[in-house]
């Protein structure tokens, strides 16, 4: 009699981006799978869209070896900080050191070189300073330091590589000698240098007793008067004309070097529109396309922080003001972060003020110079406060902002619940999740964004109606629509046709009423029970 050996077959480990807590995206149209924690991809790209796991292993693309690298490493510190608390709590310190060493790294690094220290045209370079640092007029303007093997010295791939060296000089990108050039070049206004260059350059590295770097001048954009923007005018009391002359005399202020990442600068701008604006910067400054969120009267702007404050093209009005005027109070602005005292515009003594729900929000920012709002003394609301209001973002009042980083990164809306954390989108619900305020500098998650109307609009019932999409044949996959409503989970327009039983469902149709049935169970709704 023989024995017979079984196999033993170990479980199934979890994909890697799972593993670390991330998402599948896609940069532009490269055929590369990259894996992102929240705006940007672990290479540091900006990423175009998401994808989800069904679409990345139909595409049959290679995944980025240096995101694969930056998740590994991720996933064995999660695994750690789930396996003890002590190592949870140190994962959250370098977290916290990480993004702190970033910003102060950003803000030493000089923009131009000590007058003591430059050199003549072809001279070689002294006292520390790089040989040769070369700029590309790309997006992402970059100053970075070459080797002689025509590769940066942060191993980033530089886009334009395609220069050669001719008598010893790059070809191909603006080849700057000394600091002191760059200082002097046409587009010295543009460029910074690569922070990574820096740090792995030793001997770059600036001085001790080197100046601060001024920060880069708020770029200059035709703005709208009064009779060229659409829509109604503000109903606030006018600035005397004398102040409204000084706030749009000069566009070529500076940002102070003291603002940090994650700092909110406030104050209030007298122009043709009095306006309060609030500006935090959410990202670190050397990232570029990294997201700034312009408050104008309560209502948010985007802009764009690529090393000068660029509004983003947009043609919605913002209380009777279009996006064009925001660089004017955005010059003016600089003056205000400089003395911290920011100038209130005149009321007449015969019209009580009135708050809006930028002032309101002061009240949760003790860094800022703000004067509390008086309390209610039984007086009416203003038309005005009652639109601001409806026009609010809100949710419900049973969900919560949910993320791992309480400073910035992608948040979920969700629950806490005596089992852990549970979110709407139905993705992994990380042990490390934990409530937020409102005023942090976060971007919503776009599963939880689209999720949401679903749990506002969509019925109790677990099994909704399946139908197809408009203009597809009988044979094609069958979707979840609303009721009474002609769309379906994923966003597309329902048509009338209704499928076989033997249908396939749409996966994200299918993902959504998943997220939403595993949350109303964890959170015990007795109509999901």
């Amino acid at each position: 009699m023989t024995a017979t050996a079984t196999a033993i077959t170990p479980p199934a480990e979890a994909p890697l981006y799972r593993r670390a807590e991330t998402r599948l995206a896609v940069i532009g149209k490269g055929k590369r799978i990259h894996y992102s924690a929240n705006d940007h991809s672990l290479c540091g790209k900006a990423i175009t869209r998401y994808t989800d796991t069904e679409e990345a292993v139909g595409l049959d693309y290679e995944h980025c070896g240096g995101c694969i690298r930056v998740a590994e490493e991720r996933a064995n510190s999660i695994s750690l900080a789930g396996a003890s608390q002590l190592m949870a709590a140190l994962h959250d310190v370098v977290d916290t050191v990480e993004i702190v060493d970033a910003g102060r790294a950003t803000a030493e690094a000089p923009a131009e070189d000590d007058p003591a220290k430059a050199t003549e045209d072809g001279a070689p370079a002294a006292d520390g300073d790089p040989a040769e640092w070369c700029g590309t007029h790309s997006r992402f303007n970059f100053l970075h330091r070459f080797t002689d093997d025509l590769h940066a010295v942060c191993n980033r791939r530089i886009r334009s590589l395609d220069c050669a060296r001719k008598n010893g000089v790059l070809v191909g990108h603006e080849s700057l000698r000394t600091r002191a050039d760059i200082a002097g070049s046409e587009h010295a206004d543009l460029y910074t240098f690569c922070p990574r260059c820096l740090a792995k350059a030793g001997s770059s590295a600036p001085a001790a007793d080197a100046e601060p770097a001024e920060a880069p001048a708020i770029d200059t954009i035709p703005t709208a008067t009064a009779e060229d923007a659409p829509g109604p005018e503000v109903d606030a009391p006018e600035a005397p004309a004398e102040d409204a002359d000084d706030d749009t005399q000069e566009n070529t202020d500076t940002l102070p070097a003291t603002i940090r990442p994650g700092d909110l600068v406030e104050g209030v701008v007298a122009s043709s529109h009095p306006r309060t604006i609030r500006v935090r910067v959410d990202r670190e400054p050397w990232k570029i396309n990294s997201r700034c969120t312009v408050l104008c009267d309560g209502r948010g702007i985007d802009a764009v922080y690529t090393h000068t404050l660029r509004l983003a093209a947009d043609d919605a009005e913002v209380d009777g003001a279009t996006p064009a005027d925001v660089p004017v109070a955005l010059a003016a602005l600089s003056r205000i972060a400089s003395t911290q005292t920011p100038a209130t515009p005149a009321t007449p003594a015969d019209e009580p003020p009135t708050d809006t729900p930028a002032e309101a929000a002061d009240d949760r920012q003790p860094e800022c110079d703000s004067t509390p709002a008086p309390a209610d003394q039984g007086t009416e609301p203003q038309p005005q406060d009652a639109a601001e209001d409806d026009d609010a973002p809100a949710f419900p009042a049973d969900l919560i902002r949910l993320s791992i980083n309480r400073r910035s990164g992608t948040f979920h809306l969700g629950a806490m619940t005596e089992h852990g954390p549970a979110i709407i989108c139905g993705g992994y619900r990380s042990p490390s999740l934990a409530p937020i305020g409102d005023d942090t500098a976060h971007s919503m998650c776009p599963t939880c964004d689209r999720s949401l109307a679903l749990y506002l609009l969509a019925s109790s019932d677990l099994e909704p109606e399946r139908r197809l999409s408009e203009g597809t044949k009988s044979s094609a996959i069958a979707h979840y629509v609303f009721p009474d409503e002609g769309q379906t989970y994923c966003g597309k327009a329902a048509g009338d046709s209704t499928p076989g039983k033997k249908a396939r469902v749409c996966s994200k149709c299918d993902g959504h009423r998943a997220g939403l049935i595993a949350f109303r169970a964890a959170t015990g709704d007795a109509d999901a029970a």
